[in-house]
């Protein structure tokens, strides 16, 4: 059950709360209410109650506009992004793992949420430069793992390669010096187009882009 699993993600709720504290773990109004009373009444954090709230969320199966709308009635996040640094880590550990890449919807709301503690990096770039870029890419490259393209710890390209349209390749090319490139730099538009050329000539119902040919790709370095 989904429930029993963020109960388990959210261990500190499970040592420190009363068993009806765990009411945060729950989309049910009523259950939520009583939960931040007792935790008031024992006085046990809000912020770990909301930010065990908001971890039970992403992990929930509601739909990112219904997440959103909570958080939103909720007024959690002034209280969250008070503690910037503890917001970022569980950010980055609790919820970001099982984010789905090609969510570009999702994606652009958890680097809402973590823009609003300032200038925090992951995978090598700002908060606020992931939201520019996937808002970007959300229209012109259904399907491309963002995840896996910003980690900054392996080139992009070969992710890239898959998505690559007549009709996106220039748009995607120009944003190319935005999408870090594994080695501490960025991509070369010229790169992206080199990637579609390699595509084009392998697209055929007999032949395959080799794995040789993606690494060259990806290897070329431009400064």
């Amino acid at each position: 059950m989904v429930q029993n699993k963020c109960m388990r993600l959210s261990g500190s709720l499970e040592v420190i709360m009363p068993m009806r504290l765990r009411g945060s773990l729950s989309v049910n109004d009523e259950m939520y209410n009583v939960a931040c009373n007792l935790a008031e009444r024992y006085g046990i954090p809000l912020w770990e109650l909301y930010m065990s709230h908001l971890e039970f969320l992403f992990d929930s199966g509601l739909a990112i506009e219904e997440i959103e709308e909570r958080v939103k009635n909720k007024n959690i996040v002034p209280t969250l992004i008070s503690q910037p640094e503890e917001f970022a880590e569980r950010m980055r550990t609790s919820i970001y793992p099982d984010l789905d890449g090609t969510d570009h919807t999702t994606l652009i709301y958890y680097f809402t949420l973590l823009a609003g503690v300032g200038d925090v990096k992951q995978g090598g770039i700002t908060a606020d430069n992931h939201l520019k870029l996937l808002k970007k890419l959300k229209g012109v490259a259904i399907g491309l793992d963002c995840k896996q393209l910003m980690n900054g710890l392996s080139s992009p390209v070969k992710y890239i390669i898959p998505v690559l349209t007549p009709t996106n390749v220039t748009a995607i090319a120009k944003l190319a010096n935005k999408i870090p490139d594994g080695t501490g730099g960025f991509l070369h538009p010229s790169v992206v187009h080199c990637a579609w050329a390699v595509k084009q000539f392998w697209s055929t119902d007999t032949k395959k882009v080799p794995d040789s040919t993606v690494s060259t790709g990806i290897n070329v370095n431009h400064n």
